[in-house]
């Protein structure tokens, strides 16, 4: 693909599949390296874009300090399938405060339901 850095486009389009990029600016004798790379099924991305894409990657860890350990307590219920009833008496908590928990992890992780928290669950934990 050829582009010009800094258009931002390249997270989307590693997410959409493309193995790498060769920038107009690039000097012309790097090109045949470049496509006898992606011919071996290798990358050929810049440092600075694997490097964003490391750190954007190391994000979940970042995502899971938004919970207190008890809204992970209560997430890792959700995501078994268990009802406030049954997390209140597990918990030894009463279903008001399951409720409480409930409706805090939402908000923090910006999900409207449990099967949205479950798969933010999958993707972050």
């Amino acid at each position: 693909m050829d582009i010009r850095p800094g258009l931002g486009i390249e997270e989307d389009a590693i997410c959409r599949g493309v193995r790498g990029f060769f920038y107009e600016s690039d000097p012309l004798e790097k090109l045949p390296g470049c496509l006898e790379a992606l011919i071996n099924g290798q990358l050929w991305y810049s440092r600075k874009i694997l490097a964003n894409r490391v750190q954007r990657l190391r994000t979940p860890k970042k995502m899971k300090n938004l919970l207190l350990e008890r809204e992970l307590e209560i997430l890792r219920h959700i995501i078994a399938g268990a009802t406030n009833r049954e997390m209140a008496g597990r918990l030894l908590i009463t279903q008001n405060t399951v409720k409480s928990h409930v409706y805090r992890i939402y908000k923090k992780i910006k999900v409207p339901n449990r099967l949205q928290a479950t798969f933010w669950a999958a993707q972050y934990l």
